[in-house]
C-alpha cells in the first residue's frame, strides 16, 4: 500500500457519514444546532452571539458578549494600507468577486504576522504564565525570563509600532463591563 492511501485511510469513513456535534441540516426538515432547533429555539439570538454558540458551544452573557463585540469592532479597520485589508482591496480592485477577495485577504491574515502562530504563542503564554504563578513565580519574574528566554512575548506590542491604541480604550470597556481584574488582566 502507497504511504498516500495509508494517509487517506483514516479519511474514508468519513465519506459518507461526517458525525458532527455542532449542527445538522435535515432538508425540508429542521435544523438543528448543538442539539437545538434553529428556528424554534436560537431564531431571537444576535448574528454575534449565535456564532459564539455554534463555535464554542456555549451562550455568553450580555456582558461577555458586549466585551467580545467591542473587541470585535474596535480592531476591525478599514484601512488597506493593513496587510490583509490590502490584498482584499487588490481583489475588490481586480473586481474578483467579494468572497473571493475576502477570502484571499484572510488567507493573508493567517501569516505568520497575524494569524494562528501568534495565537497559539499568546495562548501558550498564558497558559505557561498560570502554572508558573500557580507554582509561586511573581509576573514580573516570569515575563522578565520569558523575554529573555524567547526575545518576545506574543500578543503584546505591534510588529512595525511600538503603541497598541486599542489597549487602553478596551481595558476601559472591560473594566464598565466588570472585566477589570480578571485572572488574565
Amino acid at each position: 500500500m502507497s504511504d498516500r492511501m495509508t494517509h487517506d485511510a483514516p479519511l474514508r469513513g468519513f465519506q459518507k457519514h461526517w458525525p458532527e456535534s455542532s449542527g445538522k441540516a435535515y432538508l425540508n426538515e429542521r435544523v438543528t444546532v448543538r442539539g437545538r432547533d434553529l428556528h424554534r429555539d436560537l431564531g431571537h439570538m444576535d448574528w454575534f452571539a449565535y456564532h459564539l454558540l455554534v463555535i464554542t458551544g456555549r451562550e455568553f452573557s450580555s456582558r461577555e458578549l458586549a466585551l467580545l463585540n467591542y473587541i470585535w469592532v474596535s480592531t476591525s479597520y478599514p484601512d488597506p494600507s493593513i496587510w490583509p485589508n490590502h490584498t482584499s482591496a487588490l481583489g475588490g480592485s481586480a473586481r474578483t468577486s467579494p468572497g473571493l477577495a475576502l477570502s484571499a485577504g484572510l488567507a493573508g491574515s493567517e501569516s505568520l504576522l497575524f494569524g494562528g502562530v501568534p495565537l497559539r504563542k499568546s495562548i501558550d503564554f498564558y497558559q505557561r504564565l498560570a502554572s508558573a504563578r500557580a507554582e509561586g513565580v511573581t509576573l514580573e519574574d516570569f515575563v522578565e525570563q520569558d523575554i529573555e528566554r524567547q526575545g518576545r512575548i506574543y500578543g503584546f506590542g505591534r510588529p512595525l509600532a511600538s503603541v497598541d491604541e486599542r489597549v487602553p480604550h478596551t481595558l476601559t470597556r472591560a473594566r464598565e463591563l466588570g472585566f477589570g481584574e480578571g485572572r488574565h488582566l
